[in-house]
């Protein structure tokens, strides 16, 4: 309070805002005595500091900090991607209205995404290649390269990850290389 009073003298207002102002600082200063004032050591007062901000501290264990951001952005702008590309694929469709379709996308996204959280990715592949149905992605491909041949790259990428999660959940390898095939660069 006395740092506020110096900065504004000649401020006479007694307003309800200055009382919360003079409330925030105040608060503030006691977090800045009282945090470090309990904390051992650097890290822990930065994540108390994090915890009272409402944040999750996590732990760096070293590592390969480059790869660490790769998954990052995998995740974030991989993910932002990706969806860009469905609702494209979706508009190109002309099946659902774009409302619906916009719900759906939505839909099958975060279900995915709460399911490999719950069970694990492999576990929950479903669809053409986890069926081996080599057929189904030859023809996804030829669809796509029609309306959108920029996104076959994507498509035979995704789909090469999820070969690997196929293999890892036991589907037998025959049924896998009729999909690799369906999936080289060369055919679409």
């Amino acid at each position: 309070n006395h740092l506020w009073r110096s900065l504004f003298p000649q401020n006479p207002i007694h307003s309800r805002a200055r009382r919360t102002a003079y409330w925030g600082l105040t608060m503030l200063a006691v977090l800045a005595a009282w945090v470090p004032f309990r904390a051992a050591d650097l890290s822990s007062l930065l994540e108390r500091l994090a915890v009272l901000l409402g944040m999750q501290p996590m732990h760096s264990s070293g590592g390969d900090r480059l790869l660490y951001h790769a998954a990052c952005a995998l995740a974030a702008n991989g993910l932002t991607a990706l969806r860009a590309a469905v609702d494209r694929v979706f508009a190109e469709s002309c099946v659902l209205r774009p409302q619906d379709a916009e719900q759906l996308a939505q839909a099958l996204m975060s279900a995915g995404l709460q399911a490999c959280q719950e069970r694990g990715a492999y576990k929950e592949l479903s669809g053409p290649v986890v069926r081996g149905d080599a057929k189904t992605v030859a023809m996804h491909r030829a669809a796509l390269h029609k309306v959108a041949p920029d996104l076959d790259s994507v498509y035979r990428a995704l789909m090469s990850q999820a070969l690997l999660l196929a293999s890892a959940r036991g589907v037998p390898e025959h049924m896998l290389s009729a999909v690799r095939a369906a999936l080289s660069p060369e055919l679409h």
